[in-house]
Formats: structure tokens, sequence, C-alpha cells
């Protein structure tokens, strides 16, 4: 989809300026990571991912699956001890966290004595393995070594994702997914979707249905993502970006109905 829009963002929600990257930039970005986590080792490894949902969210998602590293994604809101053992019981050798829940991640990186530092999403200037960094490091050595990419050793059957549950009905169990059952998921339903031009990302990205049919399947289909700031700011950004559809869970249609229901019974 060369120079259209795939994803757009703000670094704050304060922000007055939106930042856009086509799926060019996309595709560079990912690539210039990739080459950077081949490097490290990561190829092939098991890659815990815990983070919300943002730009640099999605570029370890196919940074990694582009590698045929395992991507076992967490919720970041879960406790230390839980995100310990479960990245214990996933093989975790490598961790991606949010900056702004360091003291999680060290907590984790010591429980399983990482032999690898924490790449952190958006760190300051001057942190060992800043994401923006690596992905800058990378660049350059994706072009000289692009083979790095393009000849990963990649099982379409094998598992590239694991995913766990909420735990509902006890410990959060883990769900082997291959890249070939995701993108069966995606082919299969696209026929039956009525899509747009773009959307507004509110789902949770550590829930298949929120990477799966949001990150890969509208890069199959070429529609801009909107990443949202977060459930405070939904209508705002509902009003401000105007998305032709949304991807949703029940509670999020609830939420609106409530809230507009509510407005109505005021005035």
């Amino acid at each position: 989809y060369g120079d259209a829009p795939a994803y757009s963002y703000r670094n704050r929600p304060s922000d007055k300026d939106v930042v856009r990257v086509s799926f060019i930039g996309l595709r560079d970005d990912v690539r210039a990571l990739a080459a950077r986590l081949s490097a490290m080792g990561c190829a092939g490894s098991h890659v815990a991912l815990i983070a919300k949902s943002t730009y640099h969210w999605t570029l370890t998602y196919f940074a990694t699956l582009s590698i045929g590293a395992v991507l076992v994604p967490l919720d970041r809101d879960w406790q230390s001890e839980d995100l310990a053992e479960t990245c214990a019981k996933a093989e975790i050798k490598y961790l991606v966290a949010d900056h702004d829940i360091a003291e999680k991640a060290s907590f984790v990186a010591a429980k399983l004595s990482l032999s690898s530092p924490v790449v952190y999403i958006g760190a300051p200037e001057g942190t060992e393995n800043r994401m923006d960094e690596l992905i800058e490091e990378g660049r350059g050595i994706f072009a000289a070594s692009p083979e790095r990419y393009f000849d990963a050793p990649i099982d379409p059957l094998g598992m590239s994702l694991l995913v766990f549950t909420s735990g509902t009905t006890g410990k959060g169990k883990g769900v082997m997914l291959s890249q070939n059952a995701i993108l069966a998921d995606i082919t299969d339903a696209i026929p039956y979707i009525d899509y747009s031009a773009k959307t507004l990302g509110v789902l949770p990205p550590h829930h298949t249905y929120g990477s799966t049919v949001m990150f890969v399947g509208h890069a199959v289909i070429g529609s801009e993502i909107y990443i949202s700031s977060g459930i405070r700011y939904i209508l705002k950004e509902l009003g401000e970006q105007k998305p032709g559809h949304l991807v949703l869970v029940p509670l999020y249609l609830e939420t609106f109905y409530r809230r507009i229901m509510g407005t109505i019974k005021e005035q």
C-alpha cells in the first residue's frame, strides 16, 4: 500500500500533532527492528512483550514473528509475581516492556536470570536497550546484512505466538498459535467484514482479537489504524478521527450506550 497511512497516533494524549506512519515506513521500521533483534540473538527464541497498545508494540509483534521468534504478549497490569511465573512457564529468553513499568520488568528479568537486558519502549534518551535506538541501529544492520531479515527460518506451522488466557477459571493457560493459523483466521474473515479506510484501535493487543484482527487484518487490507491513547480519550478521538468502522467487544458498546442514554436523561 506504499505511501498510504498505516498507523497514526499521538506520543502523548496532550500533543497537538499526530504522528503518521506509511506502509513503507512500517515495513522499514519492522525490517530494522527485526535485524537488530536478530543480532541480539532473538531469532528462534521466546520473547515476552509486556506493554500497552502503541506503534512500538506493533513493531515488536511483526519484527519478532518475521525472524522466527515466538512472541509471548502479556497483560502489563498483572502483578510482578504473576508475570514472572508466566514468563518462566513460557521459557522466556528476552523481554520487551514499557519503561513506565520498569520495576515490574526488572523483577521479572531478575527472577528468570535473563542474560540479555530488557528492551524498553518509551524510555528516555540514555536508557540502555531503548527501542528507538535499537531501530536506528537496526537500519544499518539491515543495510549491511539483509539476510538477517529475508533468510530468517520461519516454520508457518510451528508455534509463533504463545498467548495466555485471562485466567477467569484459574491460572492463565498458554495457547499456541502458528503464523498459518493467524493468517487463516484473517483471510477467512475478511470477505464477511465491512471495512473502511480508517479505524480507531482500542482493544488490548495482548488479546488475539486485538492483535490479529486489528494489526494483522488491517495491514492485509490497507486500512489505517489510529491508535487510541486510552479509554478515557475514546469519545474525543471518535469525534476527531471519524473512523469508518470499529473493532470492538460488547463491553465497549455497552459503555457507549450507557453514556449516551445518561446524557439524554440529563438533558
